[in-house]
């Protein structure tokens, strides 16, 4: 007798890839379509669990070694959830949901962030790379982005064009990953003057040319 699959397990065999960052692929959830599923690269973690010596040993046994990125992700959003409800205004962060089980590992659930039409949203880096690049409505939804983001102290040091995208359905920009403290000390956590120092700079990076240009005192971006 073939025995039943365990509840909550998917399987991604045969899927393809929607997406690939760094460490981590993208796929559609095959139950949801307004999910998708991030799995850990085969690759980084055949290395991980390859590491010889003591520290790598200890990493494997006493830590969630790569899937930390999950929990790190999960705590800023769950933290910018609550910010968010305690002020009365929008999430600027594309949902982070459930971990469950796949056969590439530990998966994280998160909202599947549209164009609108069915689609992957479109990241901010292509909308400005495209003739006339972001017309006057996109660049007021991204300025309350930006505002949002200040306001709530995410925690984003990774922020930059190609993590943030347009929500076609919702009109608005989203960021979609790349938040989340990042070292085993959390400063930017503790002291919020370092967090908005580095968006500072990340979002000033991202005015230079394709027709934005970042006000630093206002902390907003001008069309050009």
């Amino acid at each position: 007798m073939t025995p039943a699959p365990e509840p909550g397990f998917v399987s991604l065999s045969g899927r393809p890839r929607l997406a690939r960052g760094a460490v981590r692929d993208v796929y559609a959830h095959p139950d949801r379509d307004d999910r998708l599923i991030k799995t850990l690269r085969t690759r980084k973690r055949e290395a991980f669990e390859n590491r010889t010596g003591p520290l790598a040993a200890l990493r494997r046994r006493a830590t969630l070694g790569l899937s930390t990125g999950f929990l790190r992700e999960y705590r800023a959003y769950l933290r910018t959830v609550h910010r968010a409800s305690e002020r009365g205004c929008a999430v600027p962060l594309a949902m982070v949901c459930e971990v469950v089980r796949t056969d590439r590992g530990p998966g994280q659930v998160v909202e599947k962030v549209t164009d609108g039409e069915g689609g992957l949203a479109v990241r901010l880096r292509a909308l400005r790379a495209r003739e006339g690049g972001l017309d006057a409505a996109q660049v007021a939804a991204l300025n309350a982005f930006v505002a949002l983001v200040y306001r709530l102290g995410v925690n984003a040091p990774d922020i930059g064009s190609n993590n943030i995208v347009w929500d076609g359905a919702a009109g608005r920009f989203v960021l979609i990953d790349g938040f989340g403290e990042q070292t085993l000390v959390p400063f930017r956590e503790w002291l919020p003057v370092l967090n908005r120092r580095r968006i500072d700079a990340r979002l000033a990076a991202m005015g230079q040319g394709d027709g934005l240009r970042w006000d630093a005192r206002a902390r907003r971006f001008e069309r050009v």
